[in-house]
């Protein structure tokens, strides 16, 4: 039998979506107890879990951009990236003003020793101008250690080239997973490299994750940040429920932040996201943000939460394997607070081909006269 396996996904669509947090579940909705135990036909055992898709060998992705008018502009990202081994490879291109293809970021991260409890791995970063000449370099160490009793503990180690080209430590993130009567704690630290190369703390996160059955769960998030006084303060909380209702997923956060008005944590925002995934592989979703103020603002009069954005989405799986994904969002006008405003619809079309798969995104945002209009479409063409 299996459950709702719940996670927290960021939808970057535009940059209206990219404010949404959007709740998933990652797995079918809880099949009838007397389906899940029958028998196959043959007398063999239920099958394995299915492996994970294998990574694809090459991706590539272009996005074009419009004006208003509908017309093509030029600078749309060329993005591809491509798997050879131990090696992963990405490059990045821009289109100039005459639509020749220039370089504007490439990056290429392999491996450089791995064992059963340590795997070392480089990145190296080149940056470009807009004439498509380097114009400075940076370099990642990732060491993934595996700790007792199961946990995992990944440094990544940020260099960047100073004026003569050296490479000198810039930042550190160590993010450390440890697993414990039935809790997840999730621990991440971001340090810069002072003037002295002494690293100091600035970001650190603290998640908890508690599973209560298979079904239903919580997840408790801390995040503290550096004072002026040099001391860390926690300057944000989250509290997330996960439970199932009727075969609907239901996601409920809470995010607390320091009040401008008492500088205390205070009760800032509400998302509730609902989720229903089908057999067939298509889903409905919805996702309604709560709050103060419109826009992502604060209104410090304010007594009570009102709904400030709504997202859909709704998949839909055809025979041939294509997948078809709608996505609308509306948010509270900052100008009228009784109106929502700046509707933004995207849709995605994934279609199988010989070798893999190609993805086309199209973002539409409502115009001045109220009309949908393109201002953007993703390209992917992926092969495995």
């Amino acid at each position: 039998m299996r459950y709702a396996n719940f996670l927290l996904v960021l939808v970057l669509t535009s940059p209206l979506a990219a404010q949404i947090q959007i709740i998933r579940g990652s797995s079918p909705a809880p099949q009838p107890a007397a389906e899940a135990e029958q028998p196959a036909e043959t007398g063999e055992t239920e099958e394995a879990e299915a492996e994970a898709p294998r990574e694809p060998r090459e991706r590539r992705r272009e996005s074009v951009v419009y004006t208003s008018g509908g017309q093509r502009r030029a600078g749309g990202v060329i993005e591809q990236r491509s798997v050879n081994g131990d090696v992963r490879s990405l490059v990045q291109r821009v289109r100039s003003i005459n639509g020749r293809e220039v370089p504007y970021l490439t990056e290429s991260e392999r491996v450089l020793s791995s064992s059963d409890s340590l795997k070392i791995s480089e990145r190296v970063v080149q940056r470009y101008d807009a004439t498509g000449r380097g114009t400075g370099q940076g370099m990642e160490r990732i060491e993934e250690r595996k700790l007792p009793g199961g946990g995992t503990e990944t440094t990544t180690t940020v260099y960047e080239a100073d004026l003569n080209g050296r490479m000198q430590v810039s930042e550190r993130r160590v993010v450390r997973i440890t697993e414990s009567n039935g809790e997840t704690r999730t621990t991440s630290t971001t340090q810069t490299a002072g003037v002295n190369g002494r690293f100091q703390t600035i970001i650190e996160k603290e998640s908890i994750e508690r599973r209560d059955g298979d079904d239903s769960g919580t997840i408790e998030t801390t995040t503290k940040t550096r004072q002026g006084d040099g001391g860390l303060r926690v300057s944000s909380r989250e509290e997330t429920v996960m439970r199932m209702e009727n075969g609907v997923a239901v996601t409920e956060t809470q995010t607390f932040e320091r009040s401008p008005v008492t500088g205390s944590l205070e009760l800032a925002r509400r998302t509730v996201g609902r989720l229903e995934e089908r057999r067939n592989g298509s889903s409905s979703e919805t996702v309604e943000t709560y709050g103060f103020g419109a826009a992502g603002g604060f209104n410090v009069n304010a007594t009570r939460m009102e709904l400030q954005s709504v997202s859909n989405s709704e998949v839909t799986v055809n025979a041939d394997g294509t997948v078809r994904e709608r996505i609308t969002f509306k948010q509270r006008s900052a100008v009228n607070s009784r109106e929502f405003t700046e509707e933004t619809l995207t849709q995605k079309v994934s279609r199988p081909t010989a070798d893999g798969e190609s993805v086309q995104t199209d973002i539409f945002e409502k115009s001045v006269n109220g009309r949908m209009t393109a201002t953007q479409s993703v390209i992917e063409k992926i092969e495995r």
